[in-house]
């Protein structure tokens, strides 16, 4: 019999549970991962919406040259651009505006957040983050758009910055109740740290594809990581395991004693009984435990002043005098 290659020896040295384990922090590293991606680019691509432009009579003597040099029309001027940056927003009051396109997708952020997790306990985990990557990566693409189509309205741009911050908050809630659902708390400090690095690994990439679009055509910086989270979007619908239940798979072990305590009962029952071994030695007196609801035994007397009995708890005749 031939040896096994290495390749194959390492695949047969883990379980059918721990590849499926591993698929699944690797799908939502992904897919959290591409969240990023796509709110990276408004920020890499505001210098170009608005560039820092002087007019002839603002520039020093000694850089007027550089001026000229730096601003001198080229020979196929784009229809899209001012020379100032981006219509509306090449106006003086530029910081209110790209203000405005943040706490537009802030506020809804903060306010779906809260309602996403009420939904996403109610359906499918697969179905609702795939149709909230689909639809983020549907709204960071239109925002793209706007440079190949010549739009200039600002409404435009706040509305898909609203729309996006909403559908943006189904990622969180379904990757944290996913993981959770797999892993447990076995181990979840390691799981955690490994697994959230998705948050720095998404936005490098986010700002390494804004930036290589920005300058040449700034609407591709938006368009290539709403096609990404898309494409993602469509691998967790047909990936995405939400449960081991799902595939006959064991859940998470959770440590227990033989006498099925959790360990952290266990702990304190061993140190309670050795704070009563202690007093004992010390005061010799015997600690007697009793039941929760003791039930106390009564004696039936009988007066001797007349035929009526009473209960005496203490045993003892009350002789009426």
């Amino acid at each position: 019999m031939a040896v096994l290659p290495p390749g194959i020896r390492l695949f047969l040295s883990f379980s059918r549970d721990q590849w499926f384990r591993t698929l699944v922090l690797l799908l939502t590293f992904l897919f959290y991962c591409s969240f990023h991606l796509s709110r990276k680019p408004i920020t890499i691509v505001k210098g170009e919406l608005h560039r820092h432009c002087s007019e002839p009579h603002e520039v020093e003597l000694h850089s007027y040259k550089e001026f000229v040099i730096l601003n001198h029309p080229p020979l196929n001027p784009s229809q899209n651009a001012s020379r100032c940056g981006w219509a509306p927003f090449d106006k003086k009051n530029y910081k209110q505006l790209l203000g405005a396109l943040d706490y537009s997708f802030l506020c809804a952020y903060a306010v779906g957040m809260y309602f996403s997790g009420m939904i996403g306990e109610r359906l499918p985990l697969r179905f609702f983050l795939s149709w909230g990557m689909v639809t983020s990566g549907i709204f960071t693409a239109l925002f793209g758009l706007g440079y190949f189509y010549n739009i200039h309205n600002l409404s435009y741009y706040i509305i898909i910055q609203i729309l996006n911050g909403l559908v943006q908050t189904t990622g969180w809630p379904s990757v944290v109740t996913c993981i959770g659902n797999w892993f447990g708390k076995g181990k979840r400090g390691f799981i955690m740290g490994v697994w959230n690095s998705h948050t720095s690994v998404g936005n490098i990439l986010g700002s390494f594809i804004a930036g290589y679009w920005v300058k040449s055509c700034w609407g591709m910086s938006f368009l290539v990581p709403g096609i990404i989270i898309m494409l993602m979007g469509v691998t967790c619908f047909f990936f995405l395991v939400e449960h081991p239940q799902d595939i006959n798979s064991d859940p998470p072990m959770v440590p227990k004693s033989c006498n099925g305590l959790t360990t952290q009962n266990k702990v304190l029952l061993i140190t309670e009984q050795q704070i009563e071994e202690e007093w004992e030695s010390r005061t010799g007196w015997v600690h007697l435990r009793y039941p929760t609801h003791q039930v106390m035994p009564t004696k039936r007397t009988e007066v001797a002043s007349n035929s009526s009995s009473a209960i005496s708890l203490g045993g003892t005749k009350n002789s009426g005098k």
